[in-house]
């Protein structure tokens, strides 16, 4: 971003500056490395110890949150500095909601170096998929919601050879397209309590590109589908 700025003797500085990055941060899938990682960050900025919090306990190292299982969507990362440093407190809340940012105390230009560094953990393990579908407004999901298994239900007749028929098709879709849409808005960031070396081919990995091979049949087969009833109208 460039900005001019006047001087008394009407001359003209041009000045950089970055953009202002946002609180909230994007869909993401976390490894314990990376929880380090943010922890590590917030003790270098705060001079404080870090804090882990799962619901309401407490762990004070990243290797006690594997007592948690294997994955959790909730967690929250703080440390607080004693007085006189630029930043007093850092937090990192996940929630099913939203993953977002809060820096207490801080002077702009340092609040946003950190958030930078959150930024780019966060860039690096981004969902695309979540991130593209958040981008969609909930009006459109209200929507989609509607007129998907309606539309199904009126391409997909009781003489087609597509199993189950229509108004079995038009709750399939329904059911699917709001576990997708559960899945975008509820669920922005998943913490695999592993490192990410222990990370093998595992149902967790492979998840996506199947649920993604599963939706680009479904819906390849209803595009075909709807495609061949346009054209019957149009040429009969």
């Amino acid at each position: 971003m460039r900005r001019e700025v006047s001087t008394e003797d009407g001359g003209v500085v041009i000045t950089r500056h970055r953009p202002e990055l946002p609180n909230d941060l994007p869909p993401a899938r976390l490894y314990l490395d990376d929880v380090e990682q943010i922890g590590k960050i917030f003790e270098d900025a705060t001079q404080g110890p870090v804090r882990y919090r799962v619901g309401s306990a407490h762990c004070d190292t990243v290797e006690d949150l594997r007592e948690f299982g294997n994955r959790i969507t909730t967690l929250e990362i703080a440390a607080a500095s004693p007085r006189g440093l630029p930043i007093t407190r850092c937090i990192l809340s996940i929630t099913r909601a939203s993953v977002t940012f809060y820096g207490y105390g801080a002077k702009e230009a340092f609040e946003q170096e950190i958030k930078a560094k959150l930024w780019g953990i966060f860039e690096a393990r981004k969902s695309r998929w979540k991130s593209l579908l958040r981008l969609i407004p909930y009006p459109v999901y209200l929507c989609l919601g509607v007129a998907l298994p309606v539309i199904v239900m009126h391409y997909v007749p009781d003489s087609s050879v597509l199993r189950p028929r229509g108004l079995g098709a038009g709750i399939i879709t329904w059911a699917i397209f709001s576990i997708v849409a559960a899945m975008s808005v509820f669920l922005p960031c998943v913490v695999e309590l592993r490192r990410e070396h222990e990370a093998s081919i595992t149902w967790q990995t492979l998840k996506p590109y199947v649920i993604g091979a599963f939706l680009g049949a479904f819906f390849g087969v209803l595009g075909s589908t709807v495609a061949q009833h346009l054209l019957k109208l149009i040429w009969p």
